[in-house]
């Protein structure tokens, strides 16, 4: 789990809004990494984080879960899209 800090501190100087889609929980995950190196640097920029939250959800078929979490492709799109 290294963090090219680099790189992350380009992408945030050039973007104003930041997308981090994950396929798991959000503790621990990219988006609290990257929300922390914010702290670390006093950047502000707005994230949208797209994940599974922190809260277990009912088990089901790979694509009912996606779409009841709001993972699926279609929901991924329209929040990305109210977020811009």
């Amino acid at each position: 789990k290294p963090l090219d800090t680099k790189l992350l501190t380009i992408i945030l100087n050039k973007y104003k809004k930041i997308v981090i889609v994950e396929d798991h929980f959000s503790i621990g995950g990219l988006a609290s990494i990257v929300k922390s190196y914010l702290v670390d640097i006093n950047k502000k920029v707005k994230l949208l984080e797209i994940n599974l939250g922190n809260e277990f959800f009912k088990p089901g078929r790979f694509n009912d879960v996606l779409k009841f979490q709001r993972m699926d492709t279609a929901s991924i799109k329209n929040r990305i899209l109210e977020f811009i």
